[in-house]
């Protein structure tokens, strides 16, 4: 039975090399057994030690003037195509001044013309013959004058329905002619000459109101300026002051500015507008691309003894000259992580 039973194990260990040996379990399912180990790296960044230092709070504005509004006209024609370039009269250019009433531009409109010539000579007969019908009716007897009276009677109502007919005229005509309707600046026109195809559905020309104001943006919605209060702009190489016309907070945690000035300015005329603000000594700061701002909170990744970054809420004031003023939490000399 031992012999057996040897003889039995020395036969699978036979079998077992034989089928290995028969290649019937490949290379690659061989069992890898080696142990791999890693070690961490922290992730290397710029550091940066908070520093104490004097910090001018003065901010620089970048603004651009931009209108307050403008207005879109329409020109109509109806001529034919290859005269749109004769026929149709720009009075103005790009970049011209304009005043309220006068006339930009217009297409031909002759039929229209000659039908409200037409309707005028019409009235002006009808007031002729109803003036001589009065003055007859003065020294008409009964008869007479009961016809008189139903023939001026006519008249005036033929006159009447001329009259809203000469109105119905000149709208139309007015589609045929642009007329500034307020002082302002031209900003768009479009060359007829040019155009594949004419469609008095599209704007013709732009008219920009004279008033405007410069608008920019500050970085922050701390210690933003008030309305009423005058600052001076460098605008075209001259000193200017400027008075805030209104504030707005943005989605962005920021503030746009509108800034009006005594004189109108061609659009997107820029300014750099000059903020002073309070100077503080001794203070501690860090840079602003130090510190993340989230719902209103700010954090920096601090670097401890072990090496290792890790999140820290902190209170900082700014953002100032690429800069932010850090009120506690820092300590001066500590690192942190600058992206």
């Amino acid at each position: 039975m031992r012999r057996f039973y040897v003889a039995g194990l020395a036969a699978f260990a036979g079998l077992s090399l034989g089928l290995c040996g028969c290649s019937l379990f490949p290379d690659e399912a061989e069992i890898d057994d080696t142990i791999h180990i890693e070690h961490y790296i922290p992730y290397q960044r710029e550091l940066v030690k908070v520093k104490r230092g004097d910090v001018d709070e003065s901010i620089t504005i970048m603004a651009v003037y931009q209108y307050t509004t403008e207005k879109d006209y329409y020109l109509q024609y109806v001529g034919e195509p290859n005269q749109w370039g004769l026929e149709i009269h720009n009075y103005v250019t790009v970049g011209d001044q304009v005043k309220k009433g006068e006339l930009l531009a217009e297409a031909p409109c002759e039929e229209l013309e000659q039908q409200l010539s037409d309707y005028r000579f019409q009235v002006m007969e009808l007031q002729k013959s109803m003036k001589y019908n009065k003055q007859l009716l003065k020294m008409a007897d009964k008869d007479e004058a009961v016809s008189l009276k139903e023939t001026i009677k006519d008249e005036e109502g033929q006159i009447h329905v001329l009259n809203m007919r000469i109105a119905e005229t000149q709208e139309r005509i007015a589609d045929y002619r642009i007329y500034a309707e307020e002082d302002g600046q031209v900003t768009y026109l479009a060359d007829a000459a040019m155009l594949g195809s004419f469609d008095s559905s599209k704007k013709y020309i732009t008219v920009a109101a004279a008033g405007g104001v410069f608008r920019g943006t500050m970085d922050t919605t701390e210690d933003a300026p008030e309305i009423g209060d005058t600052f001076q702009a460098t605008i075209e190489k001259k000193e200017i002051p400027v008075t805030v016309q209104d504030v707005q907070k943005t989605e962005e945690n920021k503030t746009e500015v509108s800034f009006t000035a005594e004189q109108t300015y061609d659009d997107h005329t820029n300014a750099t507008i000059h903020i002073r603000g309070k100077k503080r000594s001794n203070v501690l700061y860090i840079p602003e691309n130090a510190v993340t701002q989230e719902n209103g909170k700010s954090y920096v990744m601090i670097v401890r003894e072990d090496g290792f970054a890790r999140v820290k809420e902190i209170t900082v004031s700014g953002p100032i000259d690429g800069k932010y003023v850090v009120e506690s939490d820092l300590e001066e000399g500590e690192e942190i992580v600058s992206e």
